[in-house]
């Protein structure tokens, strides 16, 4: 995300001396000076750091303009979690489903299996425990099935900052 900012959040053009890619030492001073600011429901959520002698804000509509996504009016909420559950049964889950953010991925025919567990891998903020579904992934994964779109970049903020 740092990469993104440097290069399309502010009017700065890098120059020669600047560096074009960023290096652990600029990783570890963005890390070590990176605060969250989480969204309400007037305001975006934020990544601040600090380079150098200038602060950076990281938003989702600077992520959004990166990324060339969609604008955020574009964007489907979250579903509830009625539909999920109707979805869920329609592919066949066959485990418990009483609290629908404690589904396990393995209950799942092979190929949905294979499904979320790319979701997973790709958009979750994770390094174990693929098998759990948890609501973001189900959200993206009916998101994808349906056609929705989803801000990707507000919920990889607001991963990152907790």
């Amino acid at each position: 995300m740092a990469a993104i900012h440097f290069r399309t959040s502010t009017n700065k053009n890098l120059t020669n001396d600047e560096p074009k890619a960023i290096f652990a030492q600029a990783v570890m001073q963005i890390w070590s000076t990176a605060t969250y600011t989480p969204g309400t429901p007037n305001t975006q959520s934020s990544l601040t750091f600090s380079y150098g002698n200038d602060l950076y804000e990281v938003t989702p509509t600077i992520v959004q303009r990166a990324l060339h996504l969609g604008s955020p009016t574009s964007f489907t909420p979250f579903f509830s979690e009625a539909v999920l559950r109707e979805f869920f049964i329609k592919i066949g889950y066959n485990g418990d489903m009483i609290r629908m953010g404690r589904l396990v991925r393995t209950k799942l025919r092979q190929e949905w299996n294979f499904f979320f567990d790319s979701i997973g891998k790709c958009f979750m903020n994770k390094s174990s425990n693929f098998d759990a579904l948890t609501q973001a992934t189900q959200n993206i994964g009916y998101s994808l099935i349906y056609g929705y779109n989803f801000n990707i970049a507000s919920m990889r903020i607001d991963s990152i900052g907790s």
